[in-house]
């Protein structure tokens, strides 16, 4: 199985957006405990009010679909895991 990069910002630099969502493996650390969920309940955001969805360290499951202009952030790279398992007879992607 191909590692895609990672992507992440430095911890000192300002957030991307103003706006943030948290998510976190139990509901009384983040404002929700799905990352899906968090991005669904974005409805505004445009170029000029981008969100950023925040995750806590913990483990995620299920398939993300993004949103133009959220971006989707992990608190600490080693211990933000999203995984998503595909059955033998689904697409790949969907689009």
């Amino acid at each position: 199985m191909e590692r895609r990069p990672r992507v992440t910002r430095p911890r000192s630099g300002p957030p991307l957006a103003k706006r943030q969502i948290s998510v976190a493996p139990d509901s009384a650390s983040g404002s929700f405990t799905s990352v899906q969920a968090a991005i669904d309940s974005v409805t505004d955001a445009t170029e000029e009010n981008p969100v950023d969805v925040v995750v806590r360290p913990g483990s995620y499951s299920g398939m993300v679909r993004t949103r133009d202009w959220v971006n989707i952030i992990g608190e600490d790279r080693d211990r933000c895991i999203l995984t998503y398992t595909r059955k033998p007879d689904q697409k790949q992607h969907l689009t």
